[in-house]
């Protein structure tokens, strides 16, 4: 893998569409370009139609990782849940590489990440009002953080498109930095989108 992701300041770009059923998301690096694409895959119209519904809130999802070279990083997907969201890792290769587990928190919003044997690794928390997230790391050190920033008065008023701000440790390996971004989408498309 080059080093797209030798940064350590990301911006993460919701996509504007209206009647869309489908989320997905551009990634750049400091100096503005961009380095990956998030998918959210939808498959058959029945599931596309729920989406337009409350019930939205309850269906899995399923969102691919792309560089710009249109080349898979990684999967993340979500089953049918009624409460409380894990959301699975898969490499390119099909193989798991752990999870987020959202863990119940009045007025905040956080989520535990562990690898494929169940060992805690991270915990991503914030305050969803404000929607500032810290990432911290199973020694309680800062590796990341994640904020929303302001769009535009129209486009918060009539649209639900975000943007984030990622920034992360310049020491951490290229796997860790990708994962770090992919929790940004966690965030939007569990305590928002589905919120």
């Amino acid at each position: 893998m080059k080093n797209k992701f030798a940064d350590s300041v990301y911006l993460v770009t919701e996509n504007t569409g209206l009647m869309r059923a489908g989320n997905s998301y551009k990634v750049s690096d400091s100096s503005g370009s961009v380095i990956g694409l998030l998918l959210e895959e939808i498959p058959g119209l029945i599931k596309k139609m729920l989406k337009f519904t409350p019930l939205k809130t309850a269906l899995g999802f399923r969102i691919k990782f792309y560089d710009d070279e249109n080349k898979l990083l990684l999967e993340l997907s979500r089953p049918f849940t009624l409460f409380l969201s894990k959301v699975n890792i898969v490499s390119a290769d099909g193989k798991t590489l752990g999870y987020f587990k959202q863990k119940f928190k009045l007025w905040s919003g956080k989520f535990d990440v562990f690898d494929n044997s169940g060992k805690y690794i991270a915990s991503i928390k914030g305050d969803w009002r404000d929607w500032n997230f810290k990432i911290i790391d199973d020694k309680k050190n800062k590796i990341g953080e994640i904020n929303k920033k302001w769009a535009g008065l129209v486009k918060e008023m009539f649209t639900t498109d975000d943007t984030y701000l990622i920034k992360v440790d310049d020491k951490l390996p290229i796997e860790e930095k990708i994962l770090i971004v992919s929790s940004a989408i966690i965030i939007d498309m569990v305590l928002k989108e589905y919120s």
